[in-house]
């Protein structure tokens, strides 16, 4: 199964005026202030240009921007971590759109099936599995990949929700 569709999803914080608002908004854990705009973009992957660029608060939360998407059925959109939402995962997975991301270290989960991985698949996927996440009541089954990096010396979890691409593609897909 091609990915013919593939969008790609990030942010970029812009300071501005940084000494003029120190005292403006809450007070984060880190003592680091967001202050300023962010720049949230979607790019289409083949043609490596944004085609959707919306500005917000520093302090507004990512997965906000994933609403606005406007995704095609069949499409996938890969992000990063900090655009977690349980919620508007599991609408796209019953509006047949697809997503790759990276499992925050946090999250709560249930195996309910480890896949066999094939001799063809990339020996640097670790584990392929369906798992279950619960939130607000609602149960979400998604896709965990474990896949280690070999220059970086390290693991790397991705969920999605498609369980047709073999699991070194969900893994490059994110790559």
């Amino acid at each position: 199964m091609p990915v013919k569709d593939l969008k790609i999803v990030d942010s970029s914080t812009i300071s501005l005026f940084s000494d003029i608002d120190k005292g403006v908004g809450r007070n984060p854990i880190s003592g680091k202030k967001k202050d300023g705009i962010k720049m949230h973009t979607r790019i289409n992957a083949k043609e490596h240009v944004p085609c959707l660029v919306r500005f917000s608060s520093a302090a507004v939360h990512d997965r906000t921007f994933l609403k606005e998407l406007n995704l095609k059925k069949g499409s996938f959109v890969v992000f990063d971590k900090g655009y977690v939402d349980y919620a508007q995962y599991h609408k796209w997975s019953l509006e047949d759109i697809y997503f790759v991301t990276r499992q925050k270290e946090n999250t709560a989960y249930k195996s309910l099936e480890e896949f066999d991985i094939k001799d063809h698949i990339n020996p640097s996927v670790l584990k392929d599995e369906r798992i279950v996440i619960k939130k607000n009541d609602q149960l979400i089954e998604l896709r965990r990949v474990a896949f280690y990096h070999n220059e970086q010396h390290k693991v790397y979890e991705f969920i999605a929700n498609n369980f047709d691409l073999v699991a070194d593609k969900i893994a490059d897909i994110y790559r």
